[in-house]
């Protein structure tokens, strides 16, 4: 009885240890938020927070409302959701998520969302919902165990009766042999261990930035699974592959229509969008704007966006969207090779067109190499022009590419890539690449800025800007899988060897225990080698 308690506070502790790593950095032990109302500091519950609100955060605290910093720059700890070690420079106008802590400065902080719909609160709810699914494997245990318990139990009466009444041998000796059986035969190592190990793996990759949530059908540990036997690797480009931090790099106009007109439509069309392009486009929003000058503001992911600013009809987007409005443009009109292009027509005819540059992250060309060395082929999907294409995708050395593609088309090519390579990774944004998110065998959105699309379409969610955690993630599977593998083989080679051994009476209950209770052990420490 000494041996199985100190299993069970064995096993207790690992789960503990786990829940620690997924929780513990994004501890919420300060539930009291500083908001300004009228002219007067209120010390409030984050819950009684409204989005607009202003609230007061100072040097040491921790952000418990998402929001965008109206005064102050500071270093921001952002390791809670990220993973990051060092710190990041923030300044008036960026976006902060709940969970980050200011280091140095004190910040006034406009309140996005209420405290339910925070970053953390989501990431929370998400980690939680995760831990309660069961995986293939955990699923087809339970269900062997349910079958496998019975004959168990039908075969130490068997033993401990029929050798008695048939033969008239001991009936202690049958007895203790079918104890001796029972004991040995426990599935509790088995059914234990497995779970074990997944938790602890998914524990630590949350440490690491990487949230593995899985979906309503697929648990964490079965995408770990996928992973593994993925064939191919598809990835976005803006966003994922490059930074996503656009630059205006040129604009032209169009008679009777200035170059600065045509960039204020653009920052007033994209301000309530969430493309990389309404932040390149931010600084060109006139003193005069309100929002309720814009009305019918439709945007079609991936294609353009619609809406009317004082009256006039305004259209953003690529040639293709305005195409499909009967508004032709020449095909002498470019913006600029290796550009990425937004055009912009007023009233049914074109007013102009803007171009972003964009950079790579720094640790793409790595990954990419990585996956080749795994075996892995690459490929890059983009809404961008075929020339942009071609050239990050030569740079970084991605095997195949596909331009100018729409989110429906996106989703047609993933598919085409998984019927001809078998199971097959999808890495994006989260934000136009929501469809084939959902689609993919296992979906992983890239970015800090974690919005409730990505958390919603995703499987995993790497949060930072590292695209490199991809690596740590087919890491994390191998050991995972590694384990695993090891605690079966573990348990039924031990299992075997001590049923043998009892079938001609040569083991005792202390090496039945042992079989049972110590292999448990065991598998306990071997799993906690994933931590």
């Amino acid at each position: 009885m000494a041996f199985y308690e100190i299993g069970e506070l064995l096993s207790a502790y690992a789960v503990n240890r786990s829940r620690y790593r997924i929780f513990g950095l994004l501890d919420r032990k300060r539930e009291i938020v500083s908001v300004i109302r009228e002219g007067a500091v209120s010390l409030e519950d984050p819950r009684e927070v409204n989005p607009g609100e202003i609230f007061i955060v100072k040097p040491g605290e921790r952000i418990l409302l998402d929001g965008k910093i109206e005064t102050g720059e500071a270093l921001i700890d952002t390791a809670s959701l990220t993973g990051e070690s060092v710190p990041r420079e923030y300044k008036k106008g960026d976006e902060v998520l709940s969970g980050f802590i200011n280091t140095n400065a004190t910040l006034r902080i406009r309140a996005a969302k209420r405290y339910e719909d925070s970053a953390v609160a989501r990431m929370l709810s998400l980690i939680e919902e995760a831990a309660l699914k069961k995986s293939k494997m955990e699923q087809w245990i339970a269900r062997f165990a349910s079958v496998y318990t019975p004959i168990v139990v039908f075969s130490a009466m068997v033993i401990a009766i029929l050798p008695p009444l048939l033969w008239g041998l001991s009936f202690e000796t049958w007895l203790y042999r079918a104890l001796v059986l029972l004991v040995i035969s426990c599935p509790c190592a088995l059914v234990l261990s497995i779970p074990l190990a997944s938790f602890i793996a998914v524990g630590k990759l949350s440490k690491r930035g990487i949230l593995v949530k899985g979906s309503h059908h697929t648990p964490p540990a079965d995408l770990l699974r996928a992973i593994l036997n993925a064939k191919a690797v598809i990835f976005d480009k803006t966003g994922t592959l490059t930074t996503g931090i656009l630059k205006v790099d040129r604009v032209s106009s169009f008679a009777p229509y200035s170059k600065e007109t045509v960039l204020r439509f653009a920052a007033i069309g994209e301000y309530h969008s969430l493309h990389p392009m309404a932040g390149a486009l931010r600084d060109f929003l006139p003193e005069d704007f309100s929002v309720d000058d814009v009305t019918e503001h439709r945007e079609t992911a991936g294609f353009g966006l619609a809406f009317r600013y004082k009256g006039s009809e305004i259209l953003l987007g690529s040639r293709k969207f305005l195409a499909s409005r009967q508004i032709q443009i020449s095909s002498s009109i470019d913006g600029g090779e290796m550009l990425t292009t937004l055009f912009v027509a007023v009233e049914g005819f074109p007013a102009g067109v803007i171009s972003f540059s964009d950079s790579d992250r720094f640790d793409s060309a790595r990954l990419i190499a990585y996956l080749r060395e795994r075996g892995l082929k690459t490929f890059m999907l983009s809404g961008d022009r075929e020339s942009s294409a071609k050239e990050v995708s030569d740079r970084l050395g991605v095997d195949q590419y596909f331009s100018e593609l729409s989110p429906e088309m996106k989703i047609e090519k993933y598919e085409t890539i998984r019927d001809q390579d078998g199971i097959s990774l999808f890495i994006g944004d989260g934000i136009n690449d929501a469809p084939v998110l959902r689609r993919a065998d296992v979906g992983i959105a890239m970015g800090s800025k974690s919005s409730g699309i990505t958390l919603e379409s995703a499987d995993i969610v790497i949060a930072g800007e590292e695209i490199s955690k991809v690596a740590t993630l087919f890491d994390s599977a191998d050991r995972h899988a590694k384990i695993i593998w090891q605690n079966i083989f573990l348990i039924l080679g031990i299992k075997a060897l001590f049923l043998l051994l009892g079938g001609f009476g040569l083991s005792s209950l202390w090496e039945a225990v042992f079989a049972d209770v110590g292999v448990t052990l065991l598998c306990v420490l071997n799993a906690f080698r994933l931590s």
